[in-house]
């Protein structure tokens, strides 16, 4: 196999919360006296980061454990609060130059910006 390298920033740090809704069980609903429909929230701790780097797809996953579990879950960021604003700003479309793998070829960019203007 030949040498593969990539450069990624991982968007948590071990330590961090987590919070996370899920619909009630049955069980939580008829013990607690909830509605069957009520979201619940947990907060979770990060306890371990797994990197997962596809060089046949140049694509960068990260893992996470959550509570010292032993179970890996992917992680969905929230966009960063710059992000949002600039979502906000063009209209509701955000445009991405570049991501963990690097950044985007320029006619690629030249293209989208063309494309949504």
């Amino acid at each position: 196999m030949k040498l593969a390298a990539f450069n990624a920033t991982c968007p948590f740090e071990i330590g961090d919360k987590i919070k996370s809704r899920r619909r009630a069980t049955p069980g939580e609903a008829e013990a607690f006296r909830l509605d069957p429909a009520a979201v619940v929230e947990e907060e979770h701790t990060i306890t371990d980061i797994v990197c997962e780097h596809s060089v046949k797809h140049g694509t960068v996953t990260f893992l996470y454990e959550l509570d010292n579990s032993g179970k890996l879950v992917h992680i969905a960021a929230a966009p960063r609060p710059e992000q949002r604003e600039a979502a906000t700003q063009s209209g509701g479309v955000m445009l991405i130059a570049g991501d963990e793998s690097g950044p985007l070829p320029p006619e690629f960019v030249d293209f989208i910006k063309r494309r949504f203007e």
